[in-house]
């Protein structure tokens, strides 16, 4: 098969285009996403609400949506996702972007920050991966799977667990990619997601190119798309391609004030177009008010009625842009993401 058929119907399977990973478009190609189902922040009314103003803002519905669940059982307390329903509850048919939380939730309580690390490897909570596991085969579609999304020690991410040792983290990725081989979900694609990679050795955490199918960034400042350009020079000498599984642009007042066009998301979608490797990225449109969490960060809400009217106009020319893939590209043609892979 030419490369040139690896573009679209004639795709059938990963064997006929042996370059390109689970779940990868073709080269040019950038899977467009949206995020965040939080219910534990937002009611659901209020989750909808973001998706439905940002897609009448934009003109476009995204192909992905990020959601995050907890492995931990105490985590059904705090309105844990049904994440089978919760394309249901859409009405719409995205892939979903699912960040898989190993915190627990007795430390959360507690205002630590700690990796359930000991229950994890010793399988108290495998009934748990089993049962996500289920849960995904049964959606009988493509999922990007983020576990322990923002690794790293000295980091500022979610699961930045100065406690958290590099082998633990490898072991528990070994443990749940190996509970869902076992269970024959093959519908995931494993996204190795992390955040500030350039503040310690994140290959030290790599679990290795045979368990991870994408390398992951995330972008909230204008720093961290400048001191990401070794992350992505090394996934490309991979073979993997790299999704910007969370973007908002967090200081300045956000999406409300112009000067942010020319300091974050004109540098995001330069970055976008100069790295190749880069093949989806996801947009966090979130007020980020819930009080205690993120009272400091900004709106980033490309629908908001404060955001700036040339910041909303110029998203808006970039997102409709040829090279990004919508849901309605895909529903028409999924192999443009090489859906039927095994």
């Amino acid at each position: 098969m030419t490369l040139s058929a690896c573009i679209g119907s004639a795709v059938k399977s990963v064997a006929d285009c042996p370059n390109r990973v689970k779940f990868e478009p073709p080269d040019g190609r950038v899977i467009h996403g949206l995020g965040q189902y939080v219910p534990f922040f937002y009611t659901e009314e209020e989750n909808w609400k973001y998706v439905n103003e940002y897609r009448e803002a934009t003109g476009k519905t995204p192909l992905v949506y990020a959601v995050y669940v907890f492995l931990d059982p105490e985590a059904d307390e705090y309105k844990q996702p049904n994440i089978s329903e919760i394309l249901n509850s859409s009405g719409t048919d995205y892939i979903l972007n699912i960040g898989i939380i190993l915190k627990s939730m007795h430390s959360l309580k507690n205002g630590k920050n700690d990796v359930a690390s000991d229950k994890i490897l010793k399988g108290d909570w495998d009934f748990r991966i089993v049962e996500l596991a289920g849960i995904i085969k049964n959606i009988g579609q493509p999922v990007y799977l983020r576990p322990g999304f923002e690794f790293g020690s000295e980091n500022s991410g979610f699961h930045s667990d100065p406690n958290l040792k590099p082998e633990e983290f490898k072991a528990i990725w070994s443990k749940l990619f190996n509970i869902f081989k076992e269970n024959g979900t093959n519908n995931v694609a494993w996204v190795w997601n992390t955040v500030n990679p350039f503040v310690f050795d994140y290959m030290q955490w790599y679990p290795g190119d045979a368990y991870v199918d994408w390398w992951g960034i995330n972008y909230f400042t204008l720093e961290q798309m400048k001191s990401s350009d070794h992350f992505l020079i090394n996934a490309k000498k991979h073979n993997k391609p790299v999704m910007v599984c969370e973007s908002s642009p967090i200081h300045n007042d956000g999406s409300a004030n112009f000067k942010n066009w020319n300091d974050w998301y004109k540098p995001l979608f330069d970055k976008i177009a100069a790295y190749t490797q880069i093949k989806g990225f996801i947009y966090i449109s979130d007020p980020w008010e819930k009080p205690g969490f993120w009272h400091d960060w900004a709106d980033s809400r490309i629908n908001n009625h404060s955001t700036d009217p040339e910041v909303r106009k110029n998203y808006m020319i970039e997102i409709n842009g040829k090279q990004y893939i919508h849901l309605d590209e895909y529903l028409k043609d999924e192999t443009i993401i090489m859906a039927g892979q095994s």
